[in-house]
Order: structure tokens, then C-alpha cells, then sequence
């Protein structure tokens, strides 16, 4: 009939789809190259516009794209450094996905509750940053203020995560995204056996070695948990293969912190994921998962083994051993990161309620050792930036992410207590990698983890219902409902 409906082939969907986008993108690229002569970087804008475009009408469909692209765009940082407006175009992709997120969840809100322990501490730590130093949040090195508010819609946009299929973009996304990082952080790096001149460590696309180490790490533990849940056989391949390129990143950056790391969520994976899976149902459940692990626990052996054997160069162990394991004299590196451990507990010290302004210990390091450099410690520049208060209101939503994240994991519901694992795992190692690292404050991931944190908490807390809010005012309808459905029918007739 006449104007209705007819079912579409997703193939031929799916193949229209990509050749309108290679067409778009083809036609971008040559306008570019015409428009852009003695001015190459107009290709690269010109592109970039053309992707938003297209992501602005994906994101409309499915908000989580939105959230993808943001958390995806962390592996590139570098390059987008060059686009011009482009922390713009990343206020408005966030803009973009909020808009589309109430669009599709219709009435209701972010969050049902604002009495959650982690959302209040967020929230006491977005204000606190702004009424001890009003100047610094909003006039310092950036405006911290919009900063972190951006930071906050994120982490309210991860309640977009708890569909499976939804989650599952978002993680292959970042999966895929650390590839080109890893791949060319390792065919860049050149490695020596100790600290010298021509020690070149590779940055991929992130641009920051330590940072794309860790990355690398939290794609490994993402892998390991679609991998426990596959029963594909053939994607048991696709994992090693993802397995090999993310530990051979790690090498390339030649960052010690990252290879400890890399060993920990190794462990730590697989051990959090045993103690939220639920009994196995019968016998032979129970020889399936035995068999899995076996398997899995011989074929990353030959992976180990083959890595060390063939791939990584000897020079990268003969560096771990001089630098990590047998080092007697503290490396220039290592002096450095102490004299900026000191710096900041000393910043504390002459400001120990308000702290010196959020994103203010560069300028302190400037004018004390004559560079701008950051402390390299998530809770010294926490403590030396915001004061005693800040600082016990960011560990205090970190620790309240964390048990909202235990608490879910530990039902062992077979389902979203394997949610809550892979965030605690990588909330955990964000807790580890504190110590090196001092940009975590603010990263995304951070506040996106503390967002799944409160949205499990809202959405699967435990209902008070009241006994006697929804029996009937009839005393004869009342006493039927407190007997079984057949009496309540028997009366009704009556």
C-alpha cells in the first residue's frame, strides 16, 4: 500500500551509509587540498568539520557515540592540539550529547537522588575550588570552573552505559582508539639500557608517554573483560592480538610506572572478576569455566613468552634492570619528581586551608625552580592546590565511588556486578597511579568512573515501599489483598 512502511535491508543501510561518508569525506579532502594550498592545516579542519557533522546526526540517534567520541579523543590529544577551536567543538559535542541523552531518556533526570554520597562530594569539590580561590578557577591557567562543570555533565552522561550493547561501544571505541598510539609508540621509541641522550620514548598520538602507558593499561583490562565474556572461539584471537600491540605500546613508552602497572591489572583483572562471578549452576558450568581459564591462562603464557622472545628488543629489559630493580644512585628523572614532591607538600604548607588555586602549582614550580613543571603526584597537587578541604573532598568521592562500585559488585549478579568490576578495576589502578601522575584530577575517565558510580547506585538501590500506601480505602478489598489473587477474584465477583 501506498506510504507504508517497508523493512530495510541493514546490510544495504550500512553499505549507503559508508559510501555517503566516504563521498563526504572524499570531497572535504579535495576542497581542502584546493582551498588550503600554502596553508595545509585547512585539510585537517576541513575533515575534522565533516566528522562532526556526521557525529552530530549519529549522536542524535544514540547519545553514547557522543560519550565514545569524548573518551576515544583522549588517545589523540596530541593531534588535536593543531585544530584550531577545538575545545570548542568539544564543549559542543558534550552540549550535543546532553541535549540528546534528555531528548531520549524524555522525563527523566541525570540523577534521581542528590543525596548520593558521590555526586554531593563532587559537587562540594567543583564549589570549593571556586570559593577558596575565585581568581585561580576562573582567571588562572584556564577557566577551571567550566572546566569541571563540563567534567560533571560527563560523569552524568555515564548513566548512558548500562545497557550492555551501549557499554560495549564505548569500550571498543576506546579499544580501537589506543591502536595507532600503541603501534606507533613502540616503532618510535629507541631504547637504551639506561638514561641517556639517545633514550627516545614514544608518545603515539597522546602525546604524553606516562599518560598513553596508562591508557594502554585500562584498554588491556576492558579487553580482559569482553574477553571473559565472549564465547566466540574465533575472538579469542582478536584479544591476543589486542593484548600484543597494548603491551608493546607500554614498551615503547619506556615507562617504568606503566610496566608495574600493566603487571598489576594483569592480576588484578581476572581476580576481581573470580570473586563477582556468580556459582557455577551445575557441574558442567563449572568444568566450562575451568577449561576457559586454562586455556586462557596457557595462551597468555605463549604470548609472554613469544613477546619476550622475538618482539620487545633486550635493551628494554637491560633498562628495567638498571633503572627499576638494581638502581643504587637516584636517576635524574627520579631527583626531579622528588624535588617536586617537596615543592608541593611546602606550597600545602603556606596555604594548608585554601591551598595555593586550582591548576596554580605550575606558576609556584616557575617561580621556585625557574620551569613550570607539575608535581608528577595526583595527592600532592590535589592537597597543594586546594587546600586540606579539597583535598579530603576529592579523596572523599573518590572512596565513595569506590564503595558504590563494591557494593554493586559484590551481589554477584552475574550482570551488573560485572559493570561494577571493570570500573572498580580501573578505578583501583587510577588510585595506584595517584602517585605518578598529576593531571588525574581532571581527567575524564576519573569523573565518568564517579558517574557510573553514583547512576548504579540511584538506579538499583534497594525501593523502601510503604505497606499500606497502595491498599485500597474498601475494608472487604483491603482484607482480599492480603490472600492470594484467587480469593481477591472470588471476592471481586462477589
Amino acid at each position: 500500500m501506498l506510504g507504508s512502511p517497508t523493512k530495510r535491508s541493514p546490510a544495504l543501510v550500512m553499505v549507503i551509509t559508508l559510501a555517503a561518508v566516504g563521498f563526504v569525506l572524499w570531497g572535504a579532502s579535495y576542497l581542502g587540498t584546493e582551498v588550503g594550498r600554502g596553508n595545509e592545516s585547512g585539510i585537517r579542519e576541513i575533515v575534522v568539520a565533516v566528522f562532526g557533522a556526521v557525529g552530530v546526526i549519529m549522536i542524535l540517534r544514540q547519545p553514547v557515540l557522543g560519550l565514545s567520541m569524548v573518551v576515544g579523543s583522549l588517545l589523540i590529544q596530541n593531534e588535536l592540539q593543531e585544530v584550531r577551536f577545538i575545545t570548542s567543538m568539544f564543549t559542543l559535542l558534550g552540549v550535543i550529547t546532553a541535549f540528546a541523552y534528555i531528548l531520549t531518556r524524555q522525563d527523566r533526570r541525570f540523577f534521581t537522588r542528590f543525596n548520593n554520597p558521590p555526586l554531593m562530594l563532587m559537587s562540594a569539590y567543583i564549589m570549593w575550588t571556586v570559593i577558596s580561590n575565585p581568581s585561580a578557577a576562573i582567571d588562572g591557567t584556564r577557566n577551571w570552573l567550566w572546566t569541571y562543570i563540563q567534567l560533571l555533565m560527563l560523569a552524568a552522561l555515564a548513566a548512558e552505559l548500562f545497557n550492555e550493547k551501549k557499554l560495549n561501544v564505548l569500550l571498543w571505541t576506546f579499544m580501537l582508539a589506543c591502536i595507532p598510539s600503541a603501534l606507533q609508540s613502540f616503532m618510535s621509541a629507541q631504547i637504551t639500557t639506561d638514561f641517556s641522550e639517545d633514550l627516545v620514548r614514544g608518545s603515539g598520538f597522546q602525546g604524553n608517554q606516562n599518560t598513553l602507558a596508562f591508557y594502554l593499561i585500562i584498554a588491556t583490562v576492558m579487553t580482559l573483560t569482553l574477553h571473559f565474556q565472549t564465547k566466540d572461539r574465533r575472538m579469542h584471537v582478536v584479544f591476543f592480538v589486542l593484548y600484543a600491540i597494548y603491551a608493546l605500546g607500554v614498551v615503547g613508552t619506556v615507562s617504568r610506572a606503566g610496566f608495574l602497572l600493566l603487571i598489576v591489572a594483569w592480576v588484578l583483572t581476572p581476580v576481581i572478576r573470580r570473586l563477582v562471578t556468580p556459582p557455577p549452576a551445575n557441574l558442567d558450568e563449572q568444568k566450562r569455566r575451568r577449561r576457559q581459564r586454562s586455556s586462557m591462562i596457557l595462551l597468555g603464557i605463549v604470548l609472554v613468552g613469544g613477546l619476550t622472545t622475538f618482539v620487545i628488543p633486550d635493551e628494554y629489559w637491560g633498562y628495567l634492570n638498571n633503572t627499576l630493580f638494581r638502581s643504587n644512585e637516584r636517576d635524574t628523572g627520579t631527583q626531579r619528581r622528588l624535588e617536586l614532591a617537596e615543592l608541593a607538600f611546602n606550597t600545602w604548607t603556606n596555604y594548608p586551608i585554601t591551598g595555593a588555586g586550582v591548576g596554580m602549582f605550575t606558576e609556584v614550580s616557575g617561580e621556585e625552580l625557574g620551569k613550570e613543571q607539575s608535581s608528577h603526584n595526583m595527592y600532592l597537587s590535589v592537597l597543594a592546590e586546594t587546600g586540606i578541604v579539597g583535598f579530603a573532598l576529592f579523596i572523599g568521592w573518590m572512596l565513595a565511588a569506590l564503595r558504590e562500585l563494591y557494593l554493586m559488585a559484590r551481589k554477584r549478579d552475574g550482570e551488573r556486578s560485572y559493570m561494577a568490576a571493570l570500573w572498580l578495576t580501573i578505578l583501583l589502578l587510577i588510585f595506584m597511579r595517584g602517585p605518578t601522575a598529576s593531571t588525574l584530577h581532571y581527567d575524564k575517565l576519573v569523573w565518568m568512573i564517579s558517574g557510573v558510580a553514583v547512576a548504579l547506585s540511584v538506579r538499583y538501590a534497594p525501593k523502601q515501599v510503604d505497606a499500606g500506601a497502595n491498599l485500597p480505602t474498601n475494608p472487604l478489598v483491603r482484607r482480599a489483598s492480603r490472600v492470594t489473587p484467587g480469593a481477591q477474584i472470588i471476592e471481586a465477583q462477589e
